[in-house]
């Protein structure tokens, strides 16, 4: 057995007044050293309590009620026996976890035939061991309760007792080491070759030695996970100090002081410690690490927070990485980044990741193996490909169904929600929800069944052995509907949305002198009667800003915006609330947007009262719009909070369809919701455009849903529009450097797929307070247009750019540069450079620079040394002058019309 982590009928439930919430209900799932597995399901499976369980991170009133957490390692089991005198265990892993698994068996009514022989087995080998508390004798007794009819389910019980009382540490080694231990031998100097902490049975304190050290852990929000009053280099370290440079400090307000302000009384050892947090930072790629340890978490981009919560979990260069959805609340672009470093970094330390998402296109790209659960249970496990192509479970299969994907004409969601974990149902948990349940699904214990490649270790927890799965979708709403496509109902023409940056009232009445955030910046849209138009891309772009002042909840500063022939700027207050009816949103976060102290028919009912409509018969109308959405007419009376994330968006759709709308803006409608419940979000969406004629604004940063639901597409970056096509145009051929990128970034739920050809981009997103000049693309664009008469081949010109963007801004730090320099492990490349400056250029090139390129960088180099900032921008910008940053480009004026230099003449 080589398993890294091994969960072993592993249970954690959470105490209410209702009952207890089996949020883990007996899941067996091991993890082998450098293999990355991932864990899949919907919201309220129990991805998260298992990850939380697997670390004994689980507070009141939740705990582990069953099952072990182990971990293989024998470094770790030495020192752990060095600090804590009864943490050796007196009988041998393998042992011991066979008894443990007889007795699981046992309470589960299985291989109660076979018990009694294996336990007799068992406790013949312990004959010829040492056996202190006479653990050979309780097996034989159970054996004999077994042949004496005795109820298995109760001699489970008793034997795993037997077991946990037998077991009283919480470190298992080979035979030698624990033989020469058991001699006085001394834990710190004795070679251990196997060994084994049952972190279920450890103490808090040792633990405490496990979790940043050999676990580490990502979680998912970065900005709610970094102290915000602490620096990024003081988080890091943190965990540095505490497992690899004198352990925890006691827990005392001095030591608190110090935990926010370092410098005050030092530390020991601090200069050693703040040169591994500078070389963490780089390897995840926080460029110029040494000027950023003083910053704070929100002085970084999301990618680069993110960066930073990987450098704290990795600090330690741990065993096992545990990352809980990483990449979920960041942008396409982004994820791509933060997946290929993980990947990245994966392969240089050699470690193992659990990665716990719900996007199988991120777990088809990453993952040797995966685990489906479903309502506590782990009903799939498999190699990646296996899975993906030949799923067993009927679960994985309408999970998979309903991701939105090129060849998939129609979505079928899965119906129904996740059980209650307190009152779950007999037998299979998924049975009222499957297509194929038979009456046999609903009691007893449901059997694992082996699939696919006798190798392949493929098991799946169902009784079928296959089902039919061509019947399956033909209640599915295809892509595309039968709307009829008219002329332009909403015409925006250069509509700019600006706002103010004030710093008092002052300011607010005389004007001040901070340039205005340009959040929208001269853009020019049709939607047509009928159709649907995606607008997409990176957050901070534009798109909520833009749906927001189309309706004029937020008025444009500037432009028009024309709505049925009417230029909705020159209505007066009341005569846009008139309006208002044609008009509606929806919004992206339904828990928020909704008012948690009104009811699910008063949120409904709420325009209808504003607007003066239905009256007399309001009530009826709700529970009209209520079942048009696929709401039951007992949910009128539920507030938010007792409603799923899926029937929350449809409280929100109710709401904006109550004044029968011709145009309704869609902002992120599904961003917020698994991927089963998104599916049913989309087809009613689709459903309602073709029951009321309905017209949509469907804003998203997830292009394959975009791709499925949407007519026309159009691509927005830092408040202008790069490209706007026919979908199918946009997605086979697509003009902008930036919509090609975003669009190679899309995670593939295929495992088979290629990801060679993937455009990375560097960099962020820039501020729209001061955004570049000409193509606002030209900072991060892989397709940047060198000056005609420069010798310089595309890569090395798109890495001199990043450059020229650091020094304008005054950020490169040529100490910073040095150190790192000086700490690089392999700096070979850099002296093959040859020449003056050979760090400089291994920072910021991947290849060598020649000619006039490399003479006018040199310069630039002995300019910054020097200060002399001006003219080292002189330099560059002499050289290298782009038409992409003198001029601004307009989309033109055609079927396709796309913003780029590449496509005028002006190059």
């Amino acid at each position: 057995m080589t398993d890294l982590l091994s969960l072993s009928n592993l249970r954690t439930q959470f105490r209410t007044e209702r009952g207890a919430v089996r949020a883990v209900d007996g899941i067996d799932l091991d993890i082998e050293p450098g293999e990355t597995v991932g864990l899949v399901g919907e919201s309220g499976s129990g991805k998260s309590v298992t990850a939380l369980s697997a670390m004994d991170l689980i507070d009141d009133p939740g705990e582990i009620v069953d099952g072990r957490v182990t971990f293989r390692s024998a470094g770790l089991a030495g020192r752990l026996l060095d600090e804590f005198d009864r943490g050796l265990v007196a009988y041998p892993f393998e042992l011991i976890d066979a008894v443990y698994a007889i007795a699981d068996d046992l309470r589960a009514r299985e291989g109660v035939r076979d018990a009694p022989r294996e336990l007799r087995g068992i406790a013949d080998d312990l004959d010829n061991r040492a056996d202190p508390a006479g653990l050979g004798s309780a097996l034989r007794a159970s054996a004999d309760d077994l042949d004496g009819r005795t109820d298995p389910e109760a001699v489970g019980v008793s034997l795993a007792s037997a077991v946990d009382d037998a077991t009283d540490g919480f470190v298992y080694v080979d035979d030698s080491a624990r033989a020469r231990l058991n001699d006085g031998a001394d834990p710190g100097a004795l070679a251990i070759d196997e060994g084994v902490i049952d972190v279920t049975a450890a103490p808090e304190e040792a633990v405490r030695r496990i979790r940043g050290g050999e676990m580490g852990m990502i979680f998912q929000d970065p900005m709610t996970s970094l102290n915000p009053a602490v620096t990024v280099g003081e988080q890091i370290a943190e965990s540095l100090r505490l497992h690899r440079h004198g352990g925890q400090k006691s827990d005392n307000w001095r030591n608190g002081i110090r935990e926010i302000l370092p410098k005050i009384g030092g530390r020991s050892g601090d200069e050693e410690v703040m040169a591994e947090v500078v070389e963490m930072l780089r390897e995840v790629g926080i460029p110029e690490a040494q000027a950023r340890l003083d910053d704070y978490p929100h002085e970084f981009s999301g990618g680069m927070r993110q960066r930073v919560l990987i450098a704290i979990a990795l600090a330690c260069q741990p065993s096992l990485l545990i990352a809980d959805e990483p990449t979920t609340a960041l942008d396409v672009t982004i994820q791509a980044q933060i997946l290929d470093l993980i990947d990245d970094l994966q392969s240089d330390l050699g470690m193992s990741v659990l990665m716990i998402t719900h996007d199988l296109g991120v777990v088809a790209e990453t993952c040797d193996r995966v685990a489906v659960m479903y309502a506590g249970e782990i009903v799939e496990e498999g190699p990646v490909e296996e899975i993906f192509h030949n799923p067993s479970h009927p679960y994985t299969y309408t999970l998979l169904e309903s991701v939105p994907t090129e060849e998939k004409e129609r979505l079928t969601p899965i119906e129904g929600n996740v059980p209650d974990l307190i009152d779950m149902p007999d037998g299979c948990h998924f049975a009222p929800r499957c297509p194929w349940a038979e009456a046999e699904c609903r009691e007893g214990e449901i059997p694992e069944l082996q699939h696919g490649p006798a190798d392949a270790d493929h098991r799946s927890k169902c009784i079928h052995e296959s089902f039919d799965k061509t019947a399956y979708g033909t209640d599915g709403v295809a892509a595309a509907t039968d709307t009829e496509i008219g002329d332009p109902l909403v015409e925006v023409e250069g509509m700019r949305k600006y706002y103010e940056q004030d710093d008092g009232v002052l300011d607010r009445v005389v004007g001040g002198g901070n340039p205005s955030v340009r959040a929208v910046d001269g853009i020019d849209l049709d939607v047509h009667e009928g159709e649907t138009l995606g607008l997409v891309g990176e957050s901070g772009c534009g798109k909520s800003t833009a749906g927001r002042a189309i309706l004029h909840l937020d008025p444009p500063t500037d432009g028009r915006v024309v709505f049925a022939g009417e230029d909705l700027g020159g209505l007066s207050k009341s005569e846009l609330r008139e309006r208002r009816k044609d008009v509606q949103m929806v919004f992206q976060d339904p828990m928020s947007s909704l008012d948690p102290r009104m009811t699910a028919g008063q949120t409904i009912m709420e325009p209808l009262k504003i607007h003066g409509l239905a009256k007399g018969g309001r009530r009826q109308r709700v529970f009209e719009l209520m079942e048009s959405v696929g709401l039951e007419r007992g949910q009128y009376d539920r507030y938010p909070h007792e409603l799923s994330g899926g029937q929350r968006q449809r409280v929100g759709i109710a709401r904006a369809l109550a004044v029968d709308p011709d145009f309704i803006v869609a902002d992120e409608p599904v961003s917020a919701l698994d991927v089963s419940v998104q599916a049913q979000i989309i087809n009613l969406l689709e459903d309602l455009q073709e029951e009321f004629g309905l017209t949509y604004l469907f804003i998203a940063h997830d292009l394959s849903v975009v791709r499925h639901i949407s007519d026309r597409v159009a691509v927005m970056y830092l408040g202008e529009i790069a490209e706007v096509a026919e979908t199918e145009t946009l997605f086979d051929d697509p003009k902008h450097p930036y919509t090609r990128a975003l669009l190679s970034a899309i995670p593939d739920p295929d495992p088979l797929a290629s990801t060679g050809d993937r455009t990375i981009l560097k960099g962020d997103v820039p501020s729209p307070i001061d955004p570049p000049s000409g193509c606002r693309f030209r900072t991060r664009c892989p397709s940047v247009i060198p000056p005609a008469d420069l010798d310089i081949d595309q890569e090395r010109y798109r890495e001199v750019m990043f450059y020229r963007q650091r020094v304008e801004a005054g950020d490169v730090d040529l100490n910073a540069i040095a150190a790192d320099a000086e700490a690089a492990v392999d700096a070979t490349r850099a002296v093959a450079d040859g020449g003056d400056h050979a760090a400089l250029f291994e920072q910021f090139f991947d290849g060598p620079l020649t000619g006039e390129a490399r003479d006018a960088v040199a310069r630039s180099f002995d300019l910054v040394a020097q200060k002399r900032w001006d003219d080292a921008r002189g330099v560059l910008r002499e050289t290298f002058e782009s038409v992409c940053e003198c001029d601004r480009p307009s989309l033109s004026d055609d079927d396709h019309p796309v913003s780029c230099h590449l496509y005028t003449d002006k190059q």
